[in-house]
C-alpha cells in the first residue's frame, strides 16, 4: 500500500510537471509570437491579447479537490483527475498554438497588403510630390538668395555709413583747417600790406633823406668853393694892400700871415676830409638800408622790432646831417669872422 502510494504521488507530481511545462512552452511560444508581431501591429496584438484573456479555461484546482476530497478517496481516483487534467491542458495548448498560428498568418497577409498599399500609394504620389517639393525648393532658394542679397545690401549701407561718418569727420576737420589756414592768410595779407605801406613811407623818407643829402652835398661843394674863393681874395687884398688893417689887428709880421692862412688851409683840408668821410658814411648808410629792404628775409617781423629798427635808422641819419650841418655853419662862422 505504501509503495502504490508513493507510486501515485510520483505520478502525480510528474503529471503536474508535464502541464507545467507544456504550459510555459505554449506561454513562452505565444509571447514570443507577440513580440514578433509586435513590431507589425501593436493594435491587432492588443487586441489579440483580449480575446485569449477571454477564452482562456479557469485555472484547475488540483490542491484544493485533494484537499477536499476524503481520506479514503483511492489513488486511481487520483490518477485519473490528474490524466483529466492534463489531458485538457494539452487540448488548451493545442488550441493555442492553431490560434497562434492563425493569428501569425493574418498578421502576415496584413502586413503584405499594408506593404503593397503603401507601395502603390507612394509609386502613385511620388511624381506629384516631387514636383511639390521641387518648387518649393526651388521657392526657397529663391527666398534664400533674395535674403542673402538683402543682408549684403544692409551689409553694404551700413559700411558705407560707417564710411560717410569718417568722411563726414574727415571733411569737417579739413574744412575748419582751411578756415585756420585762410584766416592765417588773410592776417598774413594784412599784415603784409601793413609792411608794403611802412616800406613805402620808408622808401619815401630815404628817398628825401637823399635829396637832402644831396642839396647839403651841393652846398657844401658851393660853401666850399666860395671859402677858397674868399681864402685867395683875403690873401691877395689884406696881406698885400692894407698893412695898416694889419698892423691895426696886430698883423704887423707876415710870418703871422702865413701861419693864418697855413692854419685856415689845414682846417679846410680837414674839413673837406671830414665832409667827404660823412657823405661816404651817409652813402652807405643809405645802401645797406636798401640792401636790407631789397635783400631782407621773408619772416615775420612784428610791428614794434621795424619801427624800433626804422627809428634808429633815422636818427642815425638826422645825426649825421646835423654834424654835416653843425659843420657848415662854423665853416660859414668862420669865414665871416675873416671877412670882416
Amino acid at each position: 500500500m505504501e509503495t502504490s502510494a508513493e507510486n501515485g504521488k510520483r505520478g502525480w507530481s510528474s503529471a503536474t510537471n508535464l502541464a507545467k511545462d507544456d504550459f510555459r512552452g505554449s506561454s513562452e511560444s505565444s509571447y514570443a509570437a507577440t513580440g514578433w508581431t509586435s513590431l507589425m501591429d501593436l493594435s491587432a496584438i492588443d487586441n489579440e491579447e483580449e480575446r485569449l484573456e477571454d477564452r482562456r479555461p479557469t485555472k484547475l484546482q488540483i490542491k484544493e479537490v485533494i484537499d477536499n476530497s476524503n481520506e479514503s478517496a483511492s489513488e486511481n481516483d487520483v490518477e485519473f483527475i490528474i490524466q483529466t487534467e492534463v489531458e485538457q491542458l494539452r487540448l488548451q495548448v493545442r488550441e493555442l498554438q492553431a490560434r497562434c498560428e492563425r493569428v501569425e498568418k493574418e498578421k502576415s497577409e496584413i502586413l503584405m497588403r499594408r506593404l503593397s498599399t503603401m507601395e502603390t500609394i507612394s509609386s502613385k504620389a511620388s511624381p506629384n510630390e516631387i514636383q511639390k517639393l521641387q518648387k518649393k525648393n526651388e521657392a526657397l532658394v529663391q527666398e534664400k538668395n533674395s535674403l542673402l542679397t538683402k543682408i549684403r545690401e544692409l551689409e553694404k549701407e551700413v559700411n558705407s555709413k560707417i564710411i560717410r561718418g569718417e568722411r563726414d569727420r574727415e571733411k569737417d576737420e579739413l574744412r575748419s583747417k582751411l578756415k585756420a589756414a585762410e584766416n592765417l592768410c588773410e592776417n598774413l595779407m594784412d599784415e603784409n600790406e601793413d609792411m608794403k605801406k611802412e616800406i613805402r613811407q620808408l622808401e619815401e623818407e630815404i628817398y628825401e633823406l637823399q635829396d637832402t643829402f644831396r642839396e647839403e652835398a651841393r652846398n657844401r661843394v658851393q660853401i666850399r668853393m666860395r671859402l677858397e674863393g674868399a681864402r685867395k681874395q683875403w690873401i691877395s687884398t689884406y696881406c698885400d694892400g692894407n698893412q695898416k688893417q694889419l698892423e691895426q689887428r696886430n698883423c704887423r709880421n707876415p710870418t703871422l700871415i702865413n701861419n693864418i692862412s697855413k692854419k685856415m688851409s689845414h682846417q679846410q683840408d680837414k674839413t673837406s676830409n671830414e665832409m667827404l668821410r660823412e657823405t661816404k658814411k651817409v652813402e652807405e648808410t643809405l645802401q645797406k638800408i636798401k640792401g636790407e629792404f631789397q635783400n631782407r628775409p621773408l619772416k615775420k617781423a612784428t610791428e614794434f622790432t621795424t619801427k624800433v629798427q626804422l627809428k634808429k635808422m633815422v636818427e642815425e641819419m638826422e645825426k649825421e646831417i646835423g654834424s654835416s650841418y653843425g659843420i657848415t655853419s662854423l665853416l660859414l662862422k668862420f669865414y665871416e669872422d675873416i671877412k670882416y
